[in-house]
């Protein structure tokens, strides 16, 4: 694969070539590779574990893959370097994301798809692998838990997102649509795979707000054994819910559990939310105008009120670095150690083509000047991943790793960070 990459000069934003091919790894080989890379998580012995999947005639594989901190492949992991499996025999697997558990294990979580005239219907689903790279067989039912199906008139949204909680629960998040009407639901599972049923009612707690249609499409496990759920309704705003570990609204965050974001009267999208020591920090989209896209990063206390020490109370914009027309949205954030604050995105027209970029900004909102150039750097024609956990470090040496796609590969690259 020949993938341009910047001089190694070791300056933060820069691709570090030291790291696979030039910077960047690809997932699988010519016979077996995947098409994106749907998330990426770094393991306390410093190996990167990334989600794959691959389209076969009879439905189509997925799993996970690991590497070294260098971008190799680690051939002892699964096979080769990659753990395979499916939500479900013959159905087309199409995974969303992963999470690792403190004991070695990780989830992949996604849907299965099952025909249903005229269209196609997701099943939301979760494949535990062992820290080898085996199915788990112990987990749930052969390793994979999945939701029942639902009758012609009911259908499920895409399952998005989970996390994993201190005590490797898996919080499952997902929506049902019954009347036009879409609701969100929280499921838990215990670290073996179990609907823990002292958890909301019987297991699952729903969430719809102003009686709209809501599909939250990210959940984020919080201190103090909370959880939020995230994402935009039908209407200009966007929100953030925060729950006990019981499943109930916490009411002392937002407006009972609840807060709204907006920007003007332009539509925003959530897209991402992280904790961080003073509160939180979301990024989205807002669309400002025809085919007129920026990136939107805002800064909350841990009471759900805006924060006014992040960028005096006022959400910062963001331009892509390297496209002539700035267009840029973002999906990811992280936050480092030192609190700085990295974040992700893509141009997101085709024309003239796709382009990512990566940024870093102080706890304050201001832009990291050390990084790349006034805090922000192209990735050229890497398209970054979508899926809610997108980019990782790895303290030794200082990298981030962000998962995409390059030429319609499954790819991992390496910045300096």
């Amino acid at each position: 694969m020949t993938m341009s990459s910047k001089k190694n000069t070791c300056i933060p934003g820069h691709v570090d070539p030291s790291f696979g091919e030039n910077g960047f790894a690809e997932i699988g080989t010519e016979k077996q590779c995947s098409t994106d890379a749907n998330g990426v998580a770094c393991t306390p012995e410093g190996k990167l574990l990334a989600v794959w999947s691959k389209s076969l005639t009879t439905g189509n594989k997925a799993g996970l893959a690991r590497f070294n901190a260098d971008g190799t492949l680690d051939k002892q992991y699964g096979e080769q370097g990659l753990a395979a499996g499916s939500f479900k025999e013959r159905h087309r697997s199409v995974p969303q994301g992963m999470a690792l558990l403190s004991d070695g294990r990780a989830v992949m979580y996604g849907n299965y798809l099952i025909h249903v005239e005229p269209a196609f219907k997701p099943i939301p689903s979760v494949l535990c692998f062992t820290e080898d790279g085996k199915v788990d067989a112990h987990f749930a039912s052969g390793g994979v838990y999945s939701l029942p199906e639902l009758p012609a008139e009911e259908k499920y949204g895409m399952a998005t997102s989970a996390c994993v909680l201190p005590d490797n629960a898996v919080l499952i998040l997902y929506s049902k649509t019954i009347n036009s009407i879409s609701t969100s639901y929280i499921l838990k599972l215990t670290a073996k795979g179990v609907v823990d049923i002292t958890f909301g009612t019987n297991g699952t707690c729903e969430f719809t707000l102003k009686g709209e249609s809501t599909e939250a499409g990210g959940i984020l496990a919080l201190n103090n054994d909370r959880f939020a759920i995230f994402n935009s309704f039908a209407s200009p705003q966007s929100f953030i819910a925060c729950f006990d570990k019981q499943g109930s609204l916490v009411r002392d965050f937002g407006i009972m559990g609840i807060v709204t974001l907006s920007y003007a009267d332009k539509r925003y999208t959530q897209l991402n939310l992280t904790e961080t020591a003073s509160g939180f920090v979301s990024v989205g989209i807002v669309v400002l105008g025809t085919n007129l896209y920026r990136g939107l990063i805002t800064g909350l206390t841990h009471a759900g009120q805006i924060d006014v020490q992040f960028n005096q109370g006022e959400p910062v914009i963001v331009t892509h670095p390297t496209s002539g027309d700035g267009l840029a949205n973002c999906h990811q954030i992280l936050v480092q150690p030192d609190n700085k604050l990295v974040i992700s995105g893509y141009r997101p027209l085709a024309s003239p083509e796709p382009a990512g970029y990566i940024g870093r900004y102080l706890a304050d909102g201001k832009p990291d000047e050390d990084f790349g150039e006034n805090g922000l750097a192209g990735t050229d024609a890497l398209v970054l991943t979508a899926a809610q956990k997108g980019i990782t470090s790895l303290s030794t040496p200082g990298r981030l790793i962000l998962a995409g796609a390059y030429e319609k590969r499954g790819t991992l690259a390496a910045f300096y960070g």
